[in-house]
């Protein structure tokens, strides 16, 4: 932008690239090859990751955020598709109801259904080993890479050094690279003979073979190939668990450990973090997410997985706008010519209520009563607005209205519209204005989309859409799984009030909602009425509910208005000074370039599901400058310095290639050696560890359903290890 202050200004740039990692060469699987580097994949034409024809290294659709501290998410990924229930298969949870493993019992193979709560991080780690993106050829599954780990002559860690002071594998580190075991043994010695032990073979499909012989080898898997997913994710999930990031100078703060760890600039920024700059409504709690499971089950806090709110620029709760203007007529004419008008609304109030009746709202707004034939025109400015005036089953609202500018038209008017009414087998939109003397003027019909009777809208907590893009670019939380569910717990919960089932285990308080629905004055806008009337235990002065689930609801449930579309999870902001690029979309390289985009209030502001907390921030450039300080105080020494918990073994990172060469022309992929010269190396550290204050168990396990862990949210019913 021009001015990056205001987000009017002209726009000097755009793109719909997204900045994130580099992944792999589009290719389709073939066969695994135990102790190689690569898979047998065929490679196939991908542009445009291609340079002349060339495959080169396709680039992720959303930048990944940081796995320090995602232990305390409640779901994982952008869209929050890494359901909290792990199914030992897939990042899915109970929304696939395919999903099994297998164990013996008895000497024979059965299948096993799971659901390890609090297990996101496993849903989570099973996705990425397969997506064709990231980190494998189409087509391969968790059993194949099964087989490529478990069988000779398989080395862990072959072509990376150790640190013989790691403080998880420097005991198992091998002089030269690699490790000093087989995944085979660690399995083994980690989860339980009933999951692993076993002579039979099995198909794909998780079959058992009775033949073996008669399937060629690489079509045929062992019990600990067959159940690799299992392992695979609560290994990682175990791993990632003790990436716990604690020990930034806020934290130092915060506990009274320095009292001196944050400096003015810091405080000061933090005071903006708190109040003008509005960060702490999002990014909330310890974590600094409001999509942490310390904020969303934390049995101290009201809020739930859906809330109901206003969202961006509205100030009441309700609104009636019309788009395109209504074409009204004289009552007394009824008929198209001579007399028509236009007449277009845009008002919102919030109607209270006083026991059973209904009190108008104040409204704002404005009014635009326009003779079609000429220019002349009459502008209003709406006084009040409520619902149900005339008693019947239609949805309808009254604005009272005062002319304040133009000639030849009443000095005031009410309004009655009549959204959503049934006639014959379509559904249309009514307007009535009556004049200053109460005389019915003009009347109007239209379809059923030609007036919005907005309410608040309904969203899940944590997810929010920000103006970073386009709501239709990337539809985040409001898109669905493979199995055709919504992933967003809003949109189940629309389908759980018309009485389906949703595939997410959860509950929606309605007394939990910032807007609560009010069962006087919503009352007009559901004929069917409400259910479960409660007074919530006196938080409330006017009894909430939902709607009833029958067929004068219907409709209007369907229609509840959401806002999903574009909403992405807030990120944690620990050690945000080290994971730039930023954004879903990888959109903006700094910290400053971040207070800028919210300080202007967004990018794209005229997303209908926009956040109601993107808004001008009118932050002067020391609140913005304390603001990035403040940020930069909750990044951790310890996993700067590569400390333990966050030491690591030699890593080789794809850096891009200087010339795109091609060797091998049949093979039609890119020529590169992440060992020589095409790769970054990040060399093994294992530095000492800081003193810690407190860490989580690595050989813990729970053998019943013990009361879940507040702090490290650990919940397994079974014992798997």
């Amino acid at each position: 932008m021009k001015d990056p202050k205001d987000r009017d200004s002209k726009v000097l740039f755009d793109t719909d690239d997204a900045t994130s990692s580099q992944g792999v060469r589009r290719a389709d699987f073939e066969a695994v090859k135990p102790g190689a580097l690569d898979d047998k994949c065929e490679t196939v034409p991908d542009p445009p990751f291609q340079v002349d024809g060339i495959n080169v290294r396709r680039v992720e659709p959303r930048n990944a955020p940081t796995v320090i501290n995602a232990a305390f998410n409640f779901r994982n990924f952008w869209d929050g598709r890494a359901n909290r229930w792990f199914n030992g298969v897939d990042p899915f949870g109970r929304r696939n109801k395919d999903a099994f493993i297998l164990e013996v019992k008895g000497g024979k193979p059965v299948k096993r259904k799971l659901e390890i709560v609090n297990g996101s991080l496993a849903s989570q780690a099973v996705g990425p080993v397969l997506s064709p993106f990231e980190a494998s050829c189409q087509g391969r599954t968790l059993p194949d890479v099964g087989r490529k780990l478990v069988r000779p002559p398989t080395v862990p860690l072959a072509f990376q050094k150790v640190h013989p002071d790691d403080s998880v594998l420097g005991p198992l580190a091998a002089p030269n690279k690699g490790l000093e075991t087989t995944y085979r043994k660690m399995i083994e010695a980690a989860f339980a003979a009933k999951l692993w032990q076993s002579d039979q073979w099995f198909d794909a499909d998780k079959n058992l073979l009775k033949n073996p012989d008669s399937v060629p080898a690489d079509q045929r898997f062992s019990l600990m190939e067959i159940n690799f997913s299992l392992f695979w994710g609560l290994a990682i999930q175990a791993y990632e668990r003790t990436l716990v990031s604690d020990d930034s100078p806020f934290d130092k703060y915060r506990d009274g450990r320095d009292a001196k760890a944050l400096g003015k600039r810091e405080l000061a920024g933090f005071d903006v973090f708190l109040n003008q700059g509005k960060c702490v409504n999002c990014h909330k709690t310890a974590m600094f997410t409001g999509a942490s499971t310390l904020h969303l089950i934390d049995e101290e806090e009201e809020d739930g997985l859906v809330e109901r709110m206003l969202m961006t620029e509205e100030h009441y709760h309700y609104g009636v706008r019309t788009n395109p203007p209504f074409k009204v007529l004289p009552f007394s004419q009824w008929k198209p010519g001579k007399g028509q008008r236009s007449l277009s609304i845009d008002v919102e109030a919030t109607p209270t209520a006083k026991k059973d009746d209904i009190v108008p709202g104040k409204a704002v707004g404005r009014i635009v009563l326009s003779k079609v034939d000429d220019d002349a025109s009459c502008t209003y400015k709406p006084e009040t607005m409520t619902f149900g005036v005339d008693d019947s089953a239609t949805r309808d609202a009254r604005i009272d209205v005062k002319r304040i500018d133009g000639k030849g038209c009443p000095s005031a008017l009410r309004i009655s519209v009549l959204d959503d009414v049934k006639v014959a087998n379509a559904w249309l939109d009514f307007v009535l204005v009556y004049d200053d003397e109460g005389t019915l003027a003009f009347v109007g019909q239209g379809p059923s989309t030609l007036v919005e009777l907005r309410q608040p809208a309904l969203y899940d907590n944590g997810f929010y859409n920000i103006g970073v893009r386009p709501t239709a670019e990337d539809i985040g939380v409001g898109g669905e799984d493979p199995f055709g569910f919504p992933l967003s717990f809003t949109e189940q919960y629309v389908q759980m009030l018309l009485g389906k089932d949703a595939p997410d285990p959860f509950e929606v308080d309605p007394c939990t909602f910032d807007v609560p629905w009010n069962i006087v004055v919503d009352r007009p806008l559901f004929p069917g009425g409400f259910r479960d009337k409660t007074d919530c235990k006196d938080k409330l002065k006017t009894p909430t509910g939902e709607p009833k689930n029958n067929a004068a609801n219907k409709r209007y449930i369907q229609r509840l208005r959401t806002a999903v579309g574009g909403a992405f999870k807030t990120p944690t902001l620990r050690n945000v000074q080290l994971t730039a690029p930023y954004m879903h979309n990888g959109g903006m390289s700094t910290l400053e370039q971040v207070v800028e985009f919210y300080n202007r209030g967004g990018d794209f502001h005229r997303n209908r599901e926009l956040d109601p907390d993107i808004t001008f921030l009118d932050l002067d450039a020391e609140q913005r400058k304390d603001l990035v300080l403040f940020m930069q105080s909750l990044t951790d020494p310890n996993v700067v310095y590569q400390r333990a918990p966050f030491d690591h073994p030699q890593l080789f990172v794809p850096n891009g290639l200087d010339d795109v060469d091609d060797e091998k022309p049949d093979d039609g992929r890119a020529d590169e050696d992440l060992f020589k010269g095409d790769g970054l190396e990040i060399p093994p550290s294992a530095p000492p560890a800081a003193p810690s204050r407190s860490a989580p168990s690595s050989t813990s396990r729970a053998t019943t359903c013990p009361r879940p862990d507040r702090r490290w949210l650990i919940h397994v019913c079974e014992d798997m290890s």
